[in-house]
């Protein structure tokens, strides 16, 4: 089987590495003679900073009278939409949310539509660059976390990847505490695994641990839905599944923390993350209400409390990892004293592939190998 690059796992300290980003910056030419990249021209209605660049920013949304965000993630619908309507009026939010993102923007890009404003999703699972976005600005970025973000797009929420149980199902005292674990017999065929925008760097994370015998070891031990880590959480909640792979942190919080549901979230060392970020269509049909909603997922008044209120990561420099006490809310002995967190789109992390996108194909191929049986 085909040897792919590996990384190694330190295990004697939480590093949390976060540098995230697609080679699409800026960068000086080391060759001699060479001539320095053209600067990158913004639309200004992006670059607006004057004190009342909301209101202005505002003023204008409402006269293009709505904004298109193209996004995967559930929560925008049920959470983040009824804030965005109360705080501006007068802008419609319309919310296409699916998982097929990355096919469907070049495919209406390829028919020459322009149908959305603002794509937010998964960093890595399409290029972000000139050939279907534009170089954006927001007063926010320079609050962000390294490499966070680059001309064409600003991260505002994360999420790590973990394993998950249903406490009246499968005892804490009998959880896995390591990914070798997961290949005892006892646990073959009570894993279960969903695929969705996340799936391949997880797989990509363990490969490049622990190598191709072991993914296809672990293969032949899970149960593949074809569900999203949410719809796996819900399986885990009912009590149809003893333990979930690939499944945010995030839901410990909003079901278990929240809603007191019968599931708990616990990492195994090493551990995947991710960020989702924004970036604006290149033909946005609503620019100024673009702009205002690259804001507004980015400010601390506005989506920014409802994404730490759901569990997720924040983007911003000096802020916790997890936004609750993981360990406070879980049995003690089920959390790693020391976890590394590997953010998938780190440069470091795809080391030896030309970029994210080539290293994600590799990843869903052996995805589609060794566990979809195709």
């Amino acid at each position: 089987m085909l040897q792919r690059p590996r990384i190694a796992c330190s295990h004697s300290r939480l590093a949390i590495l976060i540098a995230i980003g697609a080679a699409v910056a800026l960068t000086s030419v080391a060759a001699a003679g060479a001539k320095a990249p053209p600067k990158l021209k913004i639309n200004p209605i992006f670059t607006y900073n004057k004190p009342d660049r909301t209101q202005h920013l505002y003023a204008c949304a409402k006269k293009e009278g709505k904004v298109v965000f193209y996004t995967s993630s559930s929560a925008v619908t049920s959470a983040l939409l009824p804030v965005w309507q109360k705080t501006y009026p007068g802008v419609t939010l319309e919310v296409f949310q699916s998982t097929t993102l990355p096919t469907k923007i070049p495919q209406e890009a390829a028919a020459g539509q322009h149908n959305f404003d603002v794509f937010g999703d998964t960093l890595g699972n399409l290029g972000r660059d000139a050939k279907y976005f534009q170089p954006i600005w927001t007063p926010r970025l320079k609050d962000l976390r390294p490499y966070l973000s680059k001309p064409y797009y600003a991260a505002y929420a994360g999420f790590i990847e973990g394993l998950v149980y249903n406490p009246n199902v499968t005892s804490p005292a009998a959880i896995p505490h390591t990914w070798k674990d997961l290949l005892l017999p006892k646990w073959t065929g009570k894993l279960y695994m969903g695929v969705d925008t996340g799936t391949a760097g997880f797989i990509g994370l363990l490969d490049r641990t622990y190598g191709d015998t072991y993914v296809s070891q672990l293969a032949k031990q899970v149960r593949v839905q074809q569900t999203s880590g949410r719809g796996i959480a819900d399986e885990v909640i009912a009590g149809t599944v003893p333990i979930g792979l690939n499944v945010s942190s995030s839901y410990h919080k909003t079901n278990y923390i929240d809603k007191g549901a019968p599931i708990r979230w616990f990492p195994l060392d090493p551990v995947a993350g991710f960020y989702q970020a924004a970036s604006i269509a290149k033909g946005a049909p609503h620019p100024c209400g673009a702009a205002l909603l690259v804001d507004w997922l980015l400010s601390k008044t506005g989506a920014q409390p409802a994404w730490k209120l759901l569990g997720n990561t924040s983007p911003f420099k000096g802020e916790p990892l997890m936004p609750y006490d993981l360990k406070a809310t879980s049995p003690p002995f089920t959390i790693p004293t020391h976890w590394n967190v590997y953010m998938t789109t780190n440069p470091s992390f795809y080391k030896g592939y030309k970029n994210y996108q080539t290293a994600l194909s590799a990843w869903q191929k052996l995805i589609q190998t060794e566990f979809l049986g195709g």
